[in-house]
């Protein structure tokens, strides 16, 4: 995913979906589209790892859902409203729906 369109002066750790405890040494920000297949590949391939951070106290990690403009990412955009920031488990579980579809 072309991340030159963040600037990174703006990126925060207060800001988005939060996995874990927020008082773990390490944040890890993630910026995902619902519909990027790279995103997919990484949610997949790093979720059992990121899990047992996060279990162990590691890792929180900060999911920042990112709107694109290109077209075959339009549908995440919408996704991405659906959402439930204040549930977080549940939000990841919706994540997991989302890119299974």
């Amino acid at each position: 995913m072309d991340i030159s369109v963040i600037d990174a002066t703006k990126v925060n750790t207060e800001t988005g979906l939060h996995i874990g405890e927020r008082n773990a040494p390490v944040k890890m920000i993630e910026f995902i589209n619902v519909r990027c297949p790279y995103c997919r590949k990484w949610f997949e391939e790093s979720e059992e790892l990121l899990a047992q951070s996060v279990k162990s106290g590691k890792v929180e990690r900060i999911i920042k859902l990112f709107d694109k403009e290109k077209e075959s990412l339009q549908r995440g955009n919408v996704m991405h409203h659906y959402i439930d920031y204040s549930a977080p488990e549940q939000a990841l579980s919706a994540l997991h729906k989302m890119f299974a579809t």
